[in-house]
């Protein structure tokens, strides 16, 4: 029951924001002289969300992997 209730709620969400994302045309632009590259907003909130949980995610390994360290080390 709970998988269903997941499942429909990112079901939801994902409809939500492809309605929002259809409805907003602004975008985003990065110049470095020769080069601009040009992104929907909407690309470039689920790239900066994706890089959150990326670094956020590595950040929780490093801290794990330097607890484990430290309990092996303190348990010589």
């Amino acid at each position: 029951m709970r998988a269903l209730a997941a499942f429909l709620l990112i079901a939801a969400l994902a409809i939500v924001m492809a309605l929002v994302a259809k409805a907003n045309p602004g975008y985003v632009q990065f110049v470095v002289p020769p080069v601009r590259a040009e992104v929907s907003f909407f690309v470039f909130l689920l790239l900066a969300l994706a890089a959150f949980f990326a670094l956020y995610a590595i950040m929780r390994l490093a801290s794990r992997i330097a607890t484990a360290c430290r309990n092996a080390s303190s348990a010589k």
